[in-house]
């Protein structure tokens, strides 16, 4: 066993600067980035074993002896007002799934598979430690409960994955690619079975990375020291990103020819910035980048077009001159390159390591 008692594991938000809807897709690709501030997992002592999550829409308790389809958990309502399987049980049931934990050790781990998959039995059948776990995640929510926009249900995914592994007796950082295949398939059905899994990879390992989506995802860190500071603005409403994801995907089946000429321009961008080495060259890529999002975005009518009306001041004029795109389903997040103190965006802090113990 490793220890755990007064420990704490830290897992980063994520953002993806390109390839919103590509990476759906499979063999699609897009551009994510880790930010913080990050939710925080807490060990402590205990007489028997607790997941708690705090978030900035409520509590959530699970407990050894709870069922997987019953206790104190809440659903997340969404944008939608749509409940979704809870982040706890969707982690456990993949967990104590002996077929599909089987199939994601044996892709990413089969090595170790004795290991993994004893460790793995003997926490689905009841052998918990007494450890309370704690999951905050409410530095991704404002004060009135609404998400800042920096993925903090795929961060709070990769969290208590983590935990649980880490509980069975295992090193989430070690076994940091069987954490980001577990919390795929569990955030996926969260989601009710969308999801490409960039903001799961993003906030598994850190840093800015060039994303494959599909059934099996991949991931690979880029040279981005070419990025400046990043800011972030939230736009007027949230978005269900599984709705607009349906959207998108009816519009594929009814026009498959001009959506995939689409993507096909998306991933020439995408790969344009990856390859970038300084920043008006990768500009150049974002700025398609964010043409095809705002074309997609009109055809699946979830609007990712930006206005902005000229300002009053210098100071105002040189916020306002700034490079700004759309990130992820309609307008709900905005990115504005590079931030600068003074204007309206928040700066977005990044982070290069991913999950990690503190």
């Amino acid at each position: 066993m490793i220890p755990l008692i007064d420990r704490r594991l830290l897992v980063p938000g994520n953002l993806l600067l390109a390839g919103e809807y590509a990476v759906v897709c499979e063999g699609r690709i897009g551009i994510t980035i880790a930010v913080g501030p990050p939710v925080v997992v807490n060990f402590e002592r205990c007489s028997s074993f607790e997941l708690v999550g705090e978030t900035g829409v409520g509590r959530m308790v699970w407990r050894s002896g709870d069922s997987l389809h019953a206790g104190s958990e809440p659903g997340d309502p969404g944008a939608d007002g749509k409940r979704r399987a809870p982040v706890f049980r969707s982690v456990l049931a993949v967990v104590c799934d002996r077929t599909r934990i089987s199939q994601l050790i044996e892709r990413n781990n089969p090595d170790k598979r004795e290991l993994l998959l004893g460790a793995i039995e003997r926490f689905a059948r009841g052998k918990h430690p007494p450890v309370r776990i704690a999951i905050d995640s409410r530095p991704f929510f404002d004060a009135t409960g609404r998400k800042r926009g920096f993925g903090s249900s795929a961060a709070s995914t990769v969290a208590a994955t983590a935990a649980v592994l880490a509980a069975a007796g295992l090193d989430p950082a070690y076994f940091r690619p069987l954490v980001c295949s577990i919390a795929t398939a569990a955030h996926r059905d969260v989601q009710g079975g969308h999801g490409s899994g960039y903001d799961v990879a993003a906030s598994c390992y850190g840093g800015v990375g060039l994303f494959r989506g599909g059934e099996w995802t991949s991931f690979r860190h880029i040279n981005a020291e070419w990025l400046p500071p990043l800011g972030v603005l939230s736009g007027a409403h949230e978005e269900s990103t599984a709705d607009a994801v349906e959207r998108f995907r009816e519009t594929y089946e009814r026009d498959s020819s001009r959506m995939k000429a689409l993507l096909d321009r998306s991933d020439r961008a995408v790969h344009a910035i990856a390859t970038a080495t300084s920043w008006p060259e990768a500009r150049l890529g974002l700025e398609e980048a964010r043409e095809i999002g705002a074309e997609i975005g009109r055809r699946v009518g979830v609007p990712a077009d930006l206005r902005r009306v000229a300002s009053a001041t210098e100071h105002d004029r040189e916020c306002d001159d700034r490079f700004f795109k759309a990130l992820g389903a309609g307008r709900e997040t905005v990115v504005a390159i590079p931030h600068l103190p003074g204007c309206e965006d928040r700066m977005v802090i990044r982070n290069e390591e991913g999950l990690q113990w503190e």
